[in-house]
């Protein structure tokens, strides 16, 4: 890999398989480092190619991180996303926490602050969606609070922002400040919080659907149970075609917890 680059089209693909076998990663540990020409254009494409995202991340694990350098600085948010997409959200939450940036504050608060908008943490951080028909934007409203604020397109139906979480079992409330610009009475939007991963006849957590500018509020609370040790939220758009363009902001965020995952039972005295 070292004296010859044409070697490395041959060589990644049997190299990214092979780091599936824990042998494997322990004896590649020694090249993690910056020193290796090759290495991050070998991790690149690992990272692009890989079907056992959770063995990169336990080669990075043992490694002690990715090497520094602006080189290999963007690995960790792409490892970060590609564990989420492939639904590996438990082994995510424990990448991020080994990530140098990654505050585990962040995996249990919605507040909107430039930190928990971060787009290097995202979906840890609010992750909002820049897909064809929505842009969207990070306005700074003063004492470091901002707002999540996007533009639609006529007929836009598809997700405008989400947020993963780590929350411990318990009773938890929580608070959401949106505001829709251009909605018909036919336009909506949904709050939606589930268990990351869970299967599709288990319920979510909540699930609101509302209209244009409303507060969103889960005030008798929602419980997370032992067996829900992640948690995405999702606020998506259902709009029609009538009127221009449409724009949604997410003006605040918050989530407290109000007690024990089920009663307290009540000692005889």
């Amino acid at each position: 890999l070292r004296v010859k680059e044409s070697s490395r089209e041959l060589l990644y693909p049997v190299l990214t398989a092979a780091l599936k076998e824990p042998v494997i990663r322990r004896r590649f540990i020694p090249y993690m480092n910056g020193e290796n020409p090759w290495l991050q254009s070998f991790i690149s494409y690992a990272l692009a190619h890989t079907d056992d995202p959770v063995a990169i991340a336990d080669l990075a694990r043992q490694a002690h991180g990715f090497p520094p350098g602006a080189e290999f600085a963007a690995f960790d948010t792409q490892l970060l996303r590609i564990l989420v997409e492939r639904g590996e959200f438990t082994e995510a939450v424990a990448h991020y926490k080994r990530i140098d940036e990654g505050d585990p504050a962040l995996l249990t608060t919605l507040d909107l602050t430039d930190t928990s908008t971060a787009e290097n943490l995202a979906p840890v951080s609010w992750q909002p969606f820049s897909i064809a028909g929505i842009d969207p934007m990070i306005v700074g409203v003063g004492d470091d609070r901002v707002e999540i604020e996007s533009t639609l397109t006529p007929g836009y139906n598809g997700p405008f922002a989400r947020k993963m979480m780590s929350l411990e079992p318990g009773r938890f409330a929580a608070h959401f400040q949106l505001r829709g610009e251009g909605f018909s009475s036919r336009d909506r939007i949904v709050v939606r919080f589930e268990c990351a991963g869970s299967s599709a006849d288990r319920p979510p957590l909540f699930d609101f659907e509302t209209g244009q500018t409303t507060a969103v509020d889960e005030a008798p609370g929602f419980v997370v149970a032992q067996d829900c040790p992640v948690q995405m939220l999702t606020i998506s758009v259902k709009s029609g075609y009538a009127g221009g363009s449409k724009k949604l902001t997410l003006a605040q965020a918050s989530l407290r917890k109000v007690g024990p995952p089920t009663p307290l039972a009540r000692k005889d005295r």
